[in-house]
């Protein structure tokens, strides 16, 4: 949490109002990025792994504060989801 409210701070204090806190291989999903792809509001439940546990710390910790989640498709090697970035706003 210390962590986070670091970076949450650097770059409220430089006008940003969302940071990258996380990227992760689409084969961290279970359907390899497919629902983050095509933004379904089910995304959460395709994640696995460290990625799901991070999520499950965003919405345990950082939603009951105000704060969002999005992820998004970062690049397409050989035209497939590769990695995905994790992004937390406020």
């Amino acid at each position: 949490m210390d962590r986070v409210n670091a970076a949450v701070k650097r770059a409220a204090q430089q006008g940003l109002r969302e940071i990258q806190v996380l990227t992760f291989p689409a084969s961290y999903c279970n359907d390899h990025g497919r629902r983050i792809n095509n933004a379904e509001p089910d995304w959460p439940d395709s994640l696995e792994g460290f990625a799901k546990r991070a999520h499950e710390f965003f919405g345990k910790e950082l939603k009951p504060l105000g704060f969002k989640a999005r992820t998004q498709i970062l690049n397409y090697p050989d035209g497939k989801p590769g990695d995905v970035g994790y992004f937390l706003s406020w």
